[in-house]
């Protein structure tokens, strides 16, 4: 505002002068108090300006943007001398303090943004009038004279004089309030202007509001894109069929590059052809907007590859239009899981019929043919046969079943087709195109089968004839689980071309019937390579066979289980035991799932199948049970445990081989290497012992020289054997002190009894470094020494000191013919001898493995490569550290320094 005084007036007649300016000395006059002409025009100006104001927040993405401006056209409509917002300051849920925002001065106002007295003004307890009444929704007007003193004391110092002041609520919560000052003369403020700046404190209010809630809705949709972006599923969206959007992992399931190879496609481009009328009725029905069961269907990647996938959807609406929502998750591994699970089932089943047969000593034709139909009804197939190795080596077909019936009898050769191979390779083997096999058996008609498996039949771990299953239909095709399958049909088989043997046997004498037949009773022991529990008891539910694997299962040793009650050995619930015996009590077979308790207390659910055993003296009296029993766990993975435990199994042997390996290498060596010394020391001993040799005083020092260098050889030999026990099992700690490494290398080398009359050549610089000095001569004298031993006579040898990387670093090299490098790192290993070893000094092959210890001691590493121009080079990083200092390097963490 700008004060007008004319000339002699007063400053009362220059306040009645005020001019509304524009910032630039421009301006209409203000009317004066009481003009009712104007002040009847002045809300309708404050509400043009709301108006204004409206579409400047309507049209601006963020309201600070637009205040300025909004506030400039408030103070002129409302012609004062000052427009502000101030916010409000929350603590713990409450309102205390407020705080300016933003301001506007007329021209010859004084601005207060900046004044420190108002950067934050608690409502409490000066300002508590303003608090309740501004919370409440009511607005506070009137002349400044009329106020409370403790609200003067804040206004007057402003020079205000009359004061408007209205509450924002964005939404409804009481954010601040919106003030106009009056400066130069006292004013009445009517309803109708009270009413309009209410309106325009409500227009600030709504536009903080939307964009308060902009902001929320922002972080929810990028909060919903995060969660879609990391779901486990596939995730698109679709409109008539098109998909608009898909996440990552709907890339990755479908096998497209980027999501752009997705974006415009339709949706049935990626469904099954079967499927694909299925899902055209899922679309009708989401277009019209209703839901949609789950469902399982066949999706294609972009690749080719078919996929089992669970598909839920559900309808919603984008921009009006109608939309749907995709989840896809792959179940192809669940189906896969299922389909495993359904096999072993039927396997187990199949299993423990023929097991029933085997006990019962059924005709071993009848009990091989029902092992081929049995294995072909798993796997699909009618047509499969068994060859048997026959006395003249070559293979006939004892069993046919299908298309094979007709050729019973047929005879092949070793090697001659599919049977012929696996009897070769005594391993499984499939074909899918037996008659474009180059392979196949020339005498063998064509047209008879497509793809073929065959594995073969055991006994004594000798191959004793083939198992073989074929498809006639081209496209279907033999998989690693199927032939998995098809070798614990043939476990089976031949466990019966055993059977049969032995029944055969037992026909010769009526006198050896019994023992025959219990002989073959208990040829069940051949049940033991089947992995799964079998349990037979007898009439007194006394255990009568116990097979390997049970013991395996439940802890219980077959001679520990054998002749015990079976709920001694295995408790079962009364129930459990009652619905067991009731089920075979008629001659049934009863099976399901049932709770026991391991050896060790720990319980688990095994799937049981349990059958009487007919008495075989003709009454068909029951005799006993038999039961197959399988961990539920263990059988939902039982491939993968087959496998894991071969592989186990020939880990095993590595190792117990390599171990009988070193053992017999520590033997010789030892034995060598304690003989010699011992030889040397007892002869020198008896020689000197003797009263009839007469020896000068020169030949006996020499001869107590010689007998010393054999005992602390001796000695030597002990220590690295012991020092080796005591590193391995971690009871040594480096004892460090400030050693100069090079003038220790130095002397170890000219004092070393194993190095004389070897020219070695010494480049060592001085280092000073804390390590256990004496841990470091043992390292400088077994590389040394090895050195010497592995090298021919005259060869050179080199050793090196130099500082590297915060260490030491110690080289041994000779001109010999090198380590190769498959021997690189496992020549460290104990007892483990070079290949240029020295007949007449061979070692023990323990050097080396302590120098790796002691410098693993020290947090450092030992290694060998090959020397430049020929040779090997040893070498030994050690790290300088001080005893008091905690970051000490740990073994295997040092740096490897060139």
């Amino acid at each position: 505002m700008r004060i007008e005084a004319g000339a002699g007036g007063s400053v009362r007649d220059a306040r009645e002068k005020i001019v509304v300016s524009d910032g630039a000395g421009h301006g209409d006059p203000a009317p004066k108090t009481g003009d009712h002409a104007v002040e009847a025009t002045r809300p309708a100006a404050i509400l043009e300006a709301v108006t204004l104001a409206a579409e400047r927040f309507l049209s601006s993405p963020a309201w600070e943007a637009q205040l300025a401006a909004t506030l400039q056209g408030l103070g002129r409509a409302a012609a004062v001398g000052r427009v502000y917002v101030f916010d409000n300051e929350m603590a713990d849920g409450d309102v205390v303090a407020t705080r300016p925002v933003a301001e506007w001065v007329a021209p010859g106002v004084s601005s207060q943004l900046e004044n420190p007295a108002l950067r934050r003004v608690p409502y409490r307890p000066a300002l508590d009038r303003w608090l309740t009444t501004l919370s409440a929704g009511t607005a506070i007007h009137g002349h400044v004279r009329d106020f409370p003193a403790t609200e003067r004391e804040l206004l007057e110092p402003q020079d205000i004089v009359s004061i408007a002041m209205v509450p924002i609520f964005a939404g409804a919560e009481w954010w601040g309030l919106l003030g106009f000052d009056e400066c130069f003369a006292e004013r009445e403020w009517t309803q109708a202007e009270i009413g309009a700046l209410k309106t325009a404190a409500g227009i600030i209010g709504a536009a903080i509001e939307r964009d308060r809630r902009e902001a929320v809705l922002r972080e929810t949709e990028e909060r919903y894109r995060r969660l879609v972006e990391l779901s486990p599923d596939a995730i698109a969206v679709h409109r008539g069929g098109v998909i608009t959007f898909a996440n990552s992992r709907a890339v990755r399931m479908l096998r497209a590059r980027t999501v752009d190879d997705l974006i415009g496609r339709s949706l049935l481009e990626f469904v099954h052809a079967d499927s694909r009328p299925r899902m055209l009725q899922r679309l009708q029905r989401l277009r019209e907007g209703r839901e949609v069961a789950p469902i399982e269907e066949q999706f294609v990647r972009m690749d080719g590859t078919v996929i089992d996938a669970e598909v839920t959807a559900a309808p919603f609406t984008v921009d009006g239009e109608s939309a749907a929502q995709v989840v896809i998750r792959d179940i192809s591994d669940r189906k896969a899981t299922e389909h495993s699970l359904r096999v072993h089932s039927e396997y187990l089943e199949a299993l423990h019929e023929t097991t029933l047969n085997l006990i019962n000593r059924l005709d071993p034709q009848d009990l091989l043919a029902a092992i081929v139909g049995r294995a072909g009804a798993l796997l699909g197939t009618r047509d499969g046969y068994i060859y048997v190795v026959d006395f003249s080596g070559e293979l006939e077909v004892r069993v046919g079943t299908g298309r094979f019936t007709e050729h019973v009898g047929f005879r092949m050769q070793r090697g001659e087709g599919l049977a012929g191979r696996v009897l070769d390779t005594d391993a499984p083997f499939a074909i899918e195109d037996y008659d474009e096999w180059e392979g196949r058996s020339p005498n063998f008609p064509l047209g008879i089968m497509h793809a073929g498996a065959a594995v073969p039949l055991t006994s004594e771990d000798r191959v004793i004839g083939v198992l073989g299953l074929s498809y006639e239909e081209p496209g279907r095709t033999f998989t690693d689980e199927d032939l998995a399958v098809l070798s614990r049909f043939a476990e089976l088989a031949s466990i019966a071309l055993d059977n049969a043997r032995l029944f055969t046997a037992s026909q010769q004498e009526i006198t050896e019937r019994r023992r025959a037949e219990e002989r073959l009773r208990f040829s069940a022991h051949l049940l033991d390579s089947v992995e799964n529990a079998v349990i037979a008891t007898d009439a007194e539910n006394r255990i009568t066979y116990w097979n390997a694997f049970a013991a395996t299962l439940y802890g219980w040793q077959a001679e520990d289980a054998l002749g015990r009650k079976f709920r001694e050995v295995l408790p079962i619930s009364d129930p459990s035991a009652a619905e067991v015996i009731d089920g075979v009590r008629h001659g049934g077979a009863w099976e399901g799932d049932i709770e026991v308790r391991r050896r060790d207390g720990s319980r688990l659910i095994v799937f049981a199948r349990v059958s009487a055993i007919r008495s075989a003296d003709g009454t068909g009296r029951p005799s006993g049970l038999i039961g197959v029993t399988v961990d539920v766990t263990e059988r939902r993975r039982a491939e993968d445990a087959l496998r894991e435990a071969f592989e186990r199994e020939k880990e095993v042997s590595r190792r117990l081989l390599a171990l009988d390996e070193m053992k017999n290498t520590f033997l010789e060596a030892v034995s060598h290497e304690l003989r010699t010394p011992l030889a040397a020391i007892l002869g020198f001993a008896i020689t000197l012992e003797r009263p009839d040799v007469s020896v000068s005083d020169e030949r006996g020092k020499e001869l107590l020289d010689r007998l010393a260098a054999n005992a602390r050889k001796l000695d030597r030999l002990l220590s690295d054997l012991l020092d080796l026990d005591r590193l391995s099992r971690g009871i040594v700690e480096p004892r460090r002190r400030a050693v100069d490494v090079g003038e220790l290398t130095r002397q170890v080398i000219s004092g070393s009894e194993a190095l004389r009359g070897r020219s070695v050549e010494v480049d060592a610089e001085p280092v000073i470094a804390w390590v256990d000095g004496a841990k470091v001569e043992r390292i400088v004298e077994n590389l040394a020494a090895n050195a010497i031993r592995h090298t021919p006579d005259g060869t050179p040898v080199w050793v090196r000191v130099r500082r590297s990387d915060g260490g030491v670093l110690i080289v041994v090299e000779d001109a010999g013919v090198g380590v190769p490098p498959d021997l690189q790192a496992a020549i460290f290993e104990p007892f483990r001898q070079g290949p240029q070893t020295r007949a007449h000094s061979p070692g023990v092959g323990v050097g080396l493995s302590l120098v790796l210890k002691f410098a693993e001691l020290h947090g450092g590493r030992a290694w060998v490569e090959d020397r430049e121009g020929g040779g090997a080079s040893f070498r030994v990083w050690l790290p300088s550290v001080d005893p008091g200092d905690e970051a000490a390097p740990v073994a295997g963490e040092s740096p490897a320094p060139v």
